[in-house]
C-alpha cells in the first residue's frame, strides 16, 4: 500500500471530520465511507487469495455500515452490516489462527473485555431489541480479534499478519468508544476518536490482506 494512497485516504477521512465538526453533516456523510470503499477497491484488485477477497467484502460491508450510521434510524442496519463484515474477517483469519497457550490467554482476555463492556452498557441499553444485537455483535468482533491475533502469533506469521492483528485491536477500541459515547457517557471528542481508530483499523486489516 503506497504512502501516497494512504495519505489520500487519510486526507478524505480528515475532510469528513472537518465537515462533521463544522456542522456540514450531509457532506460528512458522503465523505465518511469513501476511504473504506477505496481500500476495498485496492484489496479486490491486488489480493490474490480467497482470504483477501473476503476482507474486500468485509470492507464493503463496513462502508454500508458507515452510511447507515449517518441516519438516526440506521443503527441496527449499520450494526448488522458491520456484523456481517466481521464474519467475513473471521472467515479470512480463522484458517491460519493457531491455538497456543498465548492465544488461549488472549481468548480469556477478550472474553473478559466483552463481558465487562456489556455489563457496563446494559444499564444504559434498556430495550431487548437493541440488547440482543449488541450482544451478538460484541461476540463477533471479539472472535474476529482473537482470530487475527492468533494468526499473528503463529510460528510462520509475518508482518502482514501483525498488521491485521493491530487492525483488529484498533477496531475493538473504536467500537468501544462508539458504544460508550452512544449509550453511556457522550463526550465532545468521541467521533474523532472513533473515526481515527476505525480508519486505522480498516487500513491495517486491508494491509494484512495484501
Amino acid at each position: 500500500m503506497s504512502t501516497a494512497l494512504v495519505g489520500m485516504l487519510w486526507g478524505v477521512g480528515a475532510a469528513h471530520l472537518v465537515a462533521y465538526y463544522t456542522g456540514h453533516r450531509a457532506i460528512a456523510g458522503v465523505l465518511k465511507a469513501l476511504p473504506i470503499l477505496g481500500l476495498a477497491a485496492l484489496v479486490f484488485a491486488a489480493a490474490q487469495a480467497s482470504s483477501g477477497q473476503l476482507v474486500g467484502i468485509g470492507l464493503v460491508l463496513g462502508a454500508v455500515g458507515d452510511v447507515s450510521l449517518v441516519f438516526p434510524t440506521g443503527f441496527l442496519v449499520g450494526l448488522s452490516a458491520f456484523f456481517l463484515g466481521h464474519l467475513c474477517y473471521i472467515a479470512a483469519f480463522a484458517p491460519e489462527a493457531v491455538l497456543t497457550p498465548v492465544s488461549a490467554g488472549v481468548a480469556v482476555a477478550l472474553a473478559a473485555f466483552a463481558t465487562g463492556m456489556l455489563r457496563y452498557l446494559w444499564p444504559h441499553v434498556r430495550h431487548s431489541r437493541v440488547r440482543i444485537p449488541i450482544g451478538v455483535y460484541v461476540a463477533a468482533i471479539s472472535t474476529m480479534a482473537w482470530c487475527a491475533i492468533a494468526r499473528a502469533i503463529a510460528p510462520d506469521a509475518g508482518g502482514a499478519d501483525a498488521a491485521g492483528a493491530l487492525g483488529a485491536v484498533s477496531f475493538l477500541a473504536s467500537d468501544g468508544v462508539l458504544a460508550v459515547n452512544r449509550f453511556a457517557r457522550p463526550f465532545a471528542g468521541a467521533h474523532a476518536i472513533v473515526m481515527v481508530t476505525y480508519y486505522a483499523a480498516q487500513m491495517l486489516i486491508a494491509r494484512g490482506a495484501l
